[in-house]
């Protein structure tokens, strides 16, 4: 049976979809949560029989090289808001629809700190060999190098966007910094629409889309296969041993900090796994196939709607499992999805799964009976 796991970002699907295939949140801690955002690619999850597999299939090099040109704009408009380098490198390293952060691949600004005692489920495997690995000395080294390419990636913007500044200006025949109110917002425009087509822009765009193409050499577990173009296509694993298949998956779906600059996550467009991962509470072994995928509301444009690519795969799954917060009413979102599964005809499909429940309060619920 086909499960199709639907709703809003932060409801709980993905802690639900772990109870359901027996994922330890301590040790296992796969798939990734957090309150961030965290699932951005469609994952489907097969419970079967036999060794545990995988297969990983990455955006494609356009789609990437135009968000990265995207965050390079949105870094370059802070530049124009005279904000510091840390901000800046905020801007550039997480794209404003929370889907593509290059921070996983390249590197957060300035230190990493491991709050192992944080609620968000960043981390995975052992904290004390986590710990270890935190004092390498090749790590602090690669962490270092991390920054310092980050840091020339922060002057390159600074100086191009003050470049396409004066340009605009001398066109203008006045100082665009000089304006004020919507007038600066309009000089804002123009001047990110001569940045896109900026010589000194393509090339650092070209040249962080290279940088995370060099990530794949860490990759050594599994088989990578690669498109004409040596951009990364598809990569397959299998292994016996579920620790194993679960620390080298991990690179393509957690969001855990201390690896970031190493972590492959945004590049990830589908996830698919399947093995004896079947839940512990009970002796049955259900033959199930899970399907979860990007909350709704993650992006502005599925905040009140159901977006084409939730909606075609309702055909082809044998339940279509709303997953919803108890802890408020039903927001726009999940009515959609009422809506458009009822409209659709599939409606004999639909079931509910409230999480949350624990958390529910209020002065008219005085006990927890009531």
């Amino acid at each position: 049976s086909r499960v199709l796991f639907v709703g809003t970002t932060g409801a709980g699907k993905t802690s639900l979809l772990r109870q359901i295939i027996g994922s330890d949140p301590e040790e296992d801690r796969f798939p990734s949560t957090s309150t961030a955002k965290t699932t951005i690619a469609d994952t489907e999850v097969v419970l079967a029989d036999g060794e545990y597999r995988a297969v990983v299939t990455f955006a494609p090099r356009f789609a990437v090289h135009s968000n990265v040109l995207e965050c390079v704009l949105n870094a370059c408009a802070a530049v124009w808001d005279g904000e510091d380098a840390t901000r800046v490198a905020d801007r550039l390293l997480n794209h404003p629809d929370k889907r593509f952060r290059m921070g996983y691949i390249l590197c957060n600004w300035g230190p990493t700190k491991d709050d192992t005692g944080s609620e968000d489920d960043w981390s995975f495997g052992d904290e004390a060999e986590t710990a270890a690995a935190e004092e390498d000395a090749a790590v602090q080294e690669n962490r270092a190098r991390n920054q310092a390419v980050l840091e020339s990636y922060v002057a390159r913007i600074r100086r191009a966007c003050e470049q396409g500044i004066a340009r605009v200006s001398a066109g203008l025949g006045e100082d665009i910094r000089a304006k004020v109110g919507r007038e600066r917002d309009e000089a804002l425009d123009v001047l990110l629409w001569e940045l896109e087509d900026d010589n000194d822009v393509g090339e650092l765009v070209q040249d962080i889309v290279d940088e995370m193409l060099a990530r794949f050499d860490f990759v050594e577990a599994g088989e990578l296969r690669r498109r004409g173009d040596g951009w990364p296509d598809v990569w397959i694993f299998s292994s016996e041993d579920r620790d194993e298949f679960i620390r080298e998956v991990r690179w393509f779906s957690s969001n855990y900090a201390p690896d970031f600059g190493r972590l492959l996550t945004p590049l990830v467009d589908g996830i698919r796994v399947a093995g004896p991962l079947y839940p512990t509470f009970t002796v049955d072994r259900p033959r199930l196939v899970l399907l979860d995928g990007q909350g709704l509301g993650h992006t502005p444009d599925s905040a009140s709607s159901v977006t084409t690519h939730v909606t075609r795969r309702f055909g082809s799954a044998d339940v279509i499992l709303l997953v919803d917060s108890a802890q408020q009413p039903m927001q726009a979102a999940p009515l959609s999805v009422l809506r458009v599964v009822a409209a659709s005809g599939n409606y004999d499909k639909l079931a509910v799964a409230f999480t949350h429940f624990d958390m529910v309060k209020g002065h008219n619920l005085p006990t927890p009976e009531a």
